[in-house]
């Protein structure tokens, strides 16, 4: 029988796969409601995945999540497909923040993703949460946690495998050019540590690659 966090998080990125707000309805998969629940003992903030000390300098990027753009192309250039690099967007990190200080939840677990992200934006809007039981949640740490997914996500078929990898493809969609991240807590959640990613262009469209 599996454990209870096994069956949330299977539950979660089952719902992600099925539904991206990282793309458009029509346009690909649907949104994962978490792309990464960290519940572990210690929160699931394990050794070493600070918010690292070459991140923080970016127009905009908050304070709490030092490193989390470095971390997203540091991904992104490990792919070794020539991906090019993410800026940093204050609009879609001001949507991301409006978004997830409202701490709406359908289940009680976890931040629902924003159905109206893309109304805020000239273009489609992807978007990742992730989502730590404990008080902090770092932004390399967050990325980690989508990156995660690489195992499950098969580059022959252009599909997942044997567990959702959403989270992933968005990471390293090729034609997002932006990100803006926000973190919140949302007290009256299971998970109330929550980091929020919004990407533009969405990635994730059905019937494409991420490269």
């Amino acid at each position: 029988m599996q454990s209870v966090p096994h069956l949330i998080r299977s539950t979660f990125l089952l719902l992600c796969v099925f539904g991206v707000a990282a793309c458009q309805i029509g346009e690909g998969l649907r949104d994962a409601p978490d792309a990464g629940v960290d519940g572990g003992a210690d929160g699931g903030i394990h050794p070493g995945a600070d918010g690292g000390d070459d991140g923080g300098d970016e127009p905009g990027e908050p304070p709490e999540l030092e490193g989390i753009l470095d971390a997203h192309n540091e991904a992104r250039e490990a792919e070794g497909a020539g991906l090019p690099p993410l800026t940093w967007d204050p609009l879609l990190a001001a949507i991301a923040q409006d978004w997830a200080e409202r701490c709406e939840s359908s289940n009680g677990l976890l931040l629902d993703h924003n159905p109206d992200r893309s109304n805020m934006y000239d273009g489609s809007v992807g978007e990742n949460i992730a989502a730590s039981s404990g008080d902090t949640l770092s932004g390399p740490h967050a990325v980690a946690l989508w990156m995660g997914e690489k195992p499950f996500y098969d580059h022959t078929t252009g599909a997942c495998s044997s567990e959702p990898c959403g989270h992933y493809t968005q990471v390293v969609w090729r034609d997002t050019l932006r990100v803006g991240c926000a973190s919140v807590l949302c007290e009256g959640l299971a998970y109330p540590t929550n980091v929020v990613c919004n990407y533009a262009p969405a990635g994730n469209v059905i019937g494409q690659r991420p490269y």
